[in-house]
């Protein structure tokens, strides 16, 4: 697989996941695009996924703002996007610049995890594992 085919397919597989746990299908510098609300899940009235299986620093228990699953995925999708620093700053103008609070650490990380996922899905769960969920043993991946 050449560098190009990588590239694509880190596209498809962040695109997938921004699909599927918000409300947008791609974010970048233009903007963003809609989901199909019939696959969304956690957003506008659907059941989010909450804070559990969390490290303890990224749970936000504030009314509205616990799906720390869309959080994290939106963010990671910036860093993806335009980078690390530009994912930053997405966090900061949604989030504040208030590095203590748990969407700020978390948006961080993900915007950091994005911005250096070049398409092995493999090693990006084993980070979130151990870096977003806190968990020291390896997953078992196929």
């Amino acid at each position: 697989m050449g560098g190009s085919d990588t590239f694509h397919n880190s596209d498809k597989i962040v695109n997938g996941l921004l699909a599927g746990l918000t409300e947008f299908s791609s974010v970048g510098f233009t903007g963003t695009t809609p989901s199909d609300p019939n696959y969304r899940v956690g957003v506008y009235g659907k059941p989010g996924f909450g804070t559990s299986g969390f490290k303890p620093e990224y749970q936000d228990y504030e009314p509205g703002s616990e799906n720390q699953v869309r959080h994290f995925v939106g963010f990671f999708a910036a860093g993806s996007s335009v980078g690390v620093p530009g994912g930053d700053v997405g966090v900061y103008l949604n989030e504040g610049t208030i590095r203590s609070t748990p969407d700020v650490l978390l948006g961080e990380k993900a915007s950091s995890l994005g911005g250096n996922f070049f398409g092995n899905y493999k090693k990006l769960a084993q980070d979130v594992w151990h870096d977003v969920c806190g968990q020291s043993s390896n997953l078992n991946l196929p």
